[in-house]
C-alpha cells in the first residue's frame, strides 16, 4: 500500500454546475471515452472527499496541485453522524409501540459491536 494517495488526471470539459442547500456547489465534468484502468480508478475513488483541480488546457505543474488534505467545513456529518442519522430513519418507520430512540439506538450499536467481537474472535482463532 503506498502512502501516497491516488492522482487521477483525465482530460475533462466543465460541463456544468449547480448549487446545493448548504452553500456548496455540485460540478459536472465529461470526459473521453475511458480506459478500463480509468475507470476502475474512478470508481475506487467513488464518494471519497479531496480535492479537485481543473486548469483549462493548459499544461498543469506540480506547484498547481495543492500539498495538504483539502479541509472538511463544519457541518459535514462525520461517519458516525451518519449512521446515527440512518439508524433514526430506519427507527422512525417502524410501527408502534417502539422503544424511545435512544434505547434503539443503543441496541443497533452494541448488535454491531457484537458482530465485530465475533469477527475478531473468530479470526485470531485461524
Amino acid at each position: 500500500m503506498t502512502d501516497k494517495p491516488e492522482l487521477i488526471q483525465l482530460p475533462a470539459a466543465f460541463t456544468g454546475f449547480g448549487s446545493r442547500a448548504d452553500g456548496g456547489a455540485s460540478l459536472r465534468f465529461a470526459t473521453q471515452e475511458l480506459t478500463d484502468v480509468d475507470f476502475a480508478q474512478l470508481k475506487k475513488i467513488h464518494n471519497s472527499f479531496g480535492w479537485i483541480v481543473f486548469k483549462p488546457n493548459q499544461r498543469m505543474t506540480e506547484q498547481d496541485l495543492p500539498s495538504e488534505n483539502a479541509p472538511r467545513k463544519e457541518g459535514h456529518k462525520s461517519p458516525s453522524m451518519r449512521l446515527r442519522s440512518v439508524l433514526f430513519l430506519v427507527w422512525d418507520k417502524k410501527p408502534e409501540p417502539k422503544d424511545s430512540f435512544d434505547q434503539y439506538y443503543q441496541k443497533e450499536y452494541e448488535t454491531l459491536i457484537q458482530m465485530y467481537k465475533e469477527e475478531i474472535d473468530g479470526n485470531s482463532s485461524g
